[in-house]
């Protein structure tokens, strides 16, 4: 089939929504013809790996970014989500002169994950899939205050923007025009049904490449002393990591460590919290890591902790199930799908001492049965082998695609 992909966040060796945009093309592009619409900060890099080489007959890149005029108050992370809902709409010219020139059989909005903002794919004449999107889990309001005031005004607005977006009429018409929707997780797959969407299936957009597997492989037990917890994550308040380090504080584990990769906002916050908590030597704040670096960091690691509030996928849970390492986070979101009772913990979202007693339980556990961990890591690897690769999840995109087609009534030629 001739697929046109909108992949507003396409990059090689990222992970997060980069990761999934540039693993859907690649993978895509071995069974199908696959065009990428993509923003053109994204050509350097791509055009730099030796990857696309292999299916410079089914891969084709598109690059289109927002004016300067329309643009100029975006500096780094700041307005990003003001500007991915105008490059949507404008990149509509760009999508529809592809389709004048291709005629693809399928469109697909893949990256942003997000349920609440348009995509200009929508409205082209061709089956359109909507999806893996996120956006739809939420913390229960017991756990808002996790985050201190910052985390509770952020929940606050959070809930209220996404009420508005629900209610905004190109979210709608995109829902409603989508031949088939995927939802990254249960959470949003109830939610985006009272905007119109259907034909909605569950599927994350989390995937890993088998080069990213053979590389996580671990070589066998970790031969240090003492318990290795690790997070990776950027240091924000909807990220969980005030509840992991209280949690850390009530347990018992000589010679421990717990690890913290990552930046951000909530960094000065969290080691604050982690002086007061008398953690001392035991927590370490490694900072921004290059990709390799932090695959290096997890084999090096016992126990995966990620009580994230809200991920849509959790990419991080996955590249730590592949280390063979069992996961602790919250039955929120992705990871609450993607992580098992065979392969982790997953503890039920409650109130804020509730929950941070759950995972100072399950760090206990995991952390003075040694057998416990290996059988879980063992079987959190097997898990991502078996359910989150690209090759698989591009053997299901097919399948879906065909499906889309037969819904929408139209197979252009």
């Amino acid at each position: 089939m001739r697929i046109l992909l909108s992949a507003y966040a396409c990059e090689p060796h990222k992970g997060s929504e980069p990761g999934v945009g540039w693993g859907a093309a690649l993978a895509l592009a071995q069974q199908h013809e696959v065009w990428v619409l993509t923003r053109a900060n994204n050509a350097a890099a791509i055009s730099a790996d030796p990857a696309p080489a292999q299916t410079t007959a089914t891969l084709h890149f598109a690059y289109f970014d927002l004016p300067k005029p329309l643009a100029f108050w975006k500096k780094g992370t700041r307005g990003v989500r003001l500007y991915y809902y105008l490059w949507q709409l404008c990149a509509g010219l760009s999508a529809w002169r592809l389709h004048q020139r291709h005629q693809f059989h399928i469109t697909h909005h893949v990256t942003f994950a997000k349920y609440w903002v348009p995509c200009a794919l929508a409205f082209l004449p061709a089956p359109f899939v909507w999806g893996p999107v996120g956006g739809g889990e939420c913390p229960p309001p017991g756990l808002w205050p996790s985050g201190g005031v910052a985390g509770w005004m952020y929940e606050c607005l959070r809930t209220a923007a996404r009420w508005l977006s629900e209610r905004d009429p190109l979210v709608r018409l995109t829902a409603r025009r989508a031949a088939l929707t995927i939802a990254a997780n249960t959470d949003t797959a109830r939610r985006i049904g009272g905007i119109g969407a259907r034909n909605i299936v569950v599927m994350s957009q989390v995937a890993l490449s088998a080069a990213e597997l053979q590389a996580l492989k671990t070589p066998g037990p970790r031969p240090h002393a003492g318990v290795r917890l690790v997070s990776v994550a950027g240091l924000e308040t909807c990220k969980g990591l005030a509840l992991a380090l209280q949690a850390y504080a009530l347990t018992d584990l000589p010679e421990s460590e717990f690890w913290i990769v990552g930046s951000g906002p909530a960094g000065r916050t969290l080691a604050r919290l982690a002086e007061t908590l008398h953690l001392g030597r035991s927590v370490k704040f490694l900072g921004q890591l290059a990709r390799t670096t932090v695959f290096e960091r997890l084999k090096e690691a016992d126990i995966f902790v990620f009580p994230s509030l809200h991920d849509s996928g959790g990419y991080a849970c996955a590249e730590a199930m592949a280390a063979s390492l069992p996961v602790i986070c919250l039955d929120l979101g992705g990871p609450g799908d993607l992580v098992t009772g065979e392969c982790g913990f997953k503890i039920a979202a409650g109130d804020v001492p509730t929950t941070v007693r759950a995972l100072a339980s399950a760090m206990q556990q995991l952390g003075t049965t040694e057998t416990l961990r290996r059988r879980m890591g063992s079987n959190a690897r097997s898990r991502v082998r078996e359910q989150a690769t690209w090759e698989a999840k591009a053997k299901t995109l097919s399948g879906l695609y065909e499906r889309a087609r037969r819904q929408a009534g139209r197979c252009p030629e």
